[in-house]
């Protein structure tokens, strides 16, 4: 919605034993940093702390004009869930 992007990925594949999801667009990105602090990133702190609530570690890149790109990882079945705090 914010993005403008025309153009966006989305990769669902085995890794490790486990499942990634990668999502990537060629959207305006933005300053990880600063939305952080000015937003308090509730919207990004809810993506990691539903992954982690289902055992996922989620990360995200992004840089103001290059896009953002989002990876959940979910380790195979009985590995140690991740840590809410990653």
């Amino acid at each position: 919605k914010y993005a403008d992007a025309t153009r966006v990925s989305v990769r669902f594949a085995p890794v490790d034993g486990g499942i990634r999801l990668e999502i990537d667009d060629n959207g305006k990105g933005f300053d990880l940093v600063n939305v952080s602090r000015r937003s308090r990133g509730h919207g990004l702190d809810n993506m990691r702390q539903r992954a982690a609530m289902t055992g996922g570690n989620l990360s995200l890149t992004t840089e103001p004009g290059d896009g953002v790109t989002i990876i959940a990882d979910w380790p195979k079945p009985g590995a140690e869930p991740a840590d809410i705090d990653s």
